[in-house]
């Protein structure tokens, strides 16, 4: 069978190298530069970008206008896709040493944080009971973002 190449491969103890489209790759490092500017969270420096030109094509679906979800939430800085695979945690010690994948990174609704770290296969039960620790649930407004996505 026939294997894609992985997103992520590492090259060396302190080398990740990261595939993807262009569009998703220039995001991810814009936003990492900016929360390696502007905060304290540990980020990989990138050391070098190449862009190719991969495109896609978005969809849009009139029929989700009305979500019932109110334009009233605080706007902020999220990483949009946390989950354990994008946490690097020093075994010995327990300190994230990095946090990765950051394409998705930008400023969203207060609540798009947990919804996309509950998303698909992530929500799995120790990993729900961690984030109920950590992160304020948005259980109501996950709920209505996924019946809009079978969409």
């Amino acid at each position: 069978m026939l294997q894609r190449p992985s997103r992520l491969t590492f090259e060396g103890p302190d080398s990740v190298r990261k595939r993807g489209r262009s569009f998703q790759l220039r995001r991810e490092v814009e936003a990492m530069n900016f929360v390696q500017r502007n905060t304290s969270i540990p980020i990989p420096t990138v050391l070098e970008v190449h862009f190719d030109d991969r495109s896609y094509v978005g969809s849009f679906c009139n029929e989700c206008q009305d979500s019932n979800l109110p334009d009233t939430y605080d706007i902020r800085f999220t990483h949009a896709d946390l989950s354990w695979e994008n946490i690097l945690v020093d075994v010995r010690t327990g300190k994230v040493n990095a946090i990765l994948d950051w394409e998705m990174a930008g400023f969203w609704p207060e609540w798009w944080e947990y919804r996309k770290a509950v998303f698909g296969c992530r929500s799995q039960p120790w990993w729900t009971e961690l984030l109920k620790k950590v992160i304020i649930g948005y259980v109501r407004e996950t709920n209505i973002d996924m019946d809009l996505e079978m969409f």
